[in-house]
């Protein structure tokens, strides 16, 4: 397909427009229109087409199929189709006969047109005229699947199932819902290829034909971090700035002060919406999934940090270790609560709630 003759040959603006030419002029601006082949955003509807030339949606559908049949019966279509089809369904097939839409213009966007993004306006006319050759002249190879629930928008060869796809997604989830955490992309990889599923037929699946299966999933996403898992899981959509703020913490790894909290919510793009540093503060404060550790600064209660003061911290300690030197009881508390050497002295020296023996550890009165 990267080949240089095949890139000459596959120019799908140039094909659209010679194969339109024969049409009359009206009929060239409603498939245009249809098929968004001048650059807007999305198609017109056919009632809103229909408008403009005083014409029933009815009618509107006919002219375009119409105007599809006359191009499929024109002299040198075959001829000029042939090295387009051969080119997408050749795609397909190596991806296992069936692709995201989204996934598949964008590798023939990467191959033929290196450097345009698919979102500019050349991107979205180049993909729009590949839309039209796809779904409008070679519906004899390939087609689009209906809605799916499990997957974005599909095109696939012609009569192929989506049975092999359906399975390898429900592996995905079985390892997921196993691990109960979301997983790197290569450790999600690796556990797949260690199922019945690929062992079975991994001389014709691939890596290739896998890996994209995650991005056309709508049951699994990749979060901020580049983890994937479920889209239920708030670790992987967050809903709430509790989400994003659980999220954070657990990238970063260590307690931070809401404020930086709130700052790196709004750094890493969960959403349009900007975090605002009371509205985090507050959900810090009455979540049960943070502990305050030390002025201003929060911690995740699955790391082990206890809520209560270094006092209660302490007591903790003492009841499930027995006693303890002064060095040791240091770095425990320490590892809960972003505090000063001296204040956990301080809270040694009540002689109400611990003892100092004669070995210079600490037990509980």
């Amino acid at each position: 397909m990267a080949k240089q003759k095949t890139k000459k040959q596959f120019n799908p603006i140039a094909l659209v427009k010679n194969l339109l030419n024969p049409l009359s002029k009206r009929e060239k601006k409603i498939l245009r229109r249809r098929y968004y082949l001048e650059g807007q955003k999305e198609k017109e509807t056919l009632e809103l087409i229909g408008r403009s030339y005083r014409l029933t949606r009815e009618r509107v559908r006919q002219i375009i199929n119409q105007a599809v049949k006359n191009i499929k019966k024109s002299p040198r279509f075959e001829e000029r189709i042939k090295p387009v089809r051969r080119v997408l369904t050749g795609l397909l097939r190596e991806y296992g006969s069936a692709m995201s839409r989204d996934h598949f213009q964008r590798v023939l966007l990467k191959c033929f047109l290196p450097g345009v993004g698919p979102d500019s306006q050349r991107g979205r006319v180049w993909q729009a005229h590949i839309n039209f050759i796809a779904l409008a002249l070679l519906t004899e190879s390939l087609e689009e699947a209906g809605h799916l629930k499990r997957f974005k928008p599909t095109w696939k060869l012609k009569g192929i199932s989506l049975k092999f796809f359906n399975q390898a997604m429900d592996d995905f989830l079985a390892i997921l819902k196993t691990k109960k955490q979301p997983l790197k992309l290569e450790v999600l990889l690796d556990l797949f290829k260690k199922r019945p599923f690929w062992r079975k037929r991994k001389v014709k699946v691939t890596e290739k034909i896998i890996k994209p299966l995650l991005i056309w999933s709508n049951e699994i996403n990749k979060n901020v971090f580049g983890h994937w898992g479920p889209v239920g899981w708030p670790t992987i959509c967050p809903r709430g700035v509790g989400d994003k703020a659980y999220l954070v913490l657990k990238k970063i790894g260590k307690p931070l002060h809401f404020v930086e909290i709130t700052r790196l919510i709004n750094k890493q793009g969960f959403g349009k919406r900007q975090a605002r540093v009371p509205t985090v503060h507050n959900e810090l404060i009455k979540s049960n999934n943070f502990v305050l550790v030390g002025r201003g600064l929060y911690g995740l209660k699955e790391w082990g940090c206890r809520p209560g003061t270094v006092s209660d911290i302490v007591k903790m300690i003492l009841g499930k270790k027995g006693p303890l030197t002064r060095q040791e009881i240091d770095k425990k508390v320490l590892a809960q609560r972003a505090v000063r050497r001296e204040t956990i002295h301080l809270a040694l020296s009540n002689t109400r709630k611990f003892k100092r023996l004669s070995n210079g550890k600490y037990r509980l009165k």
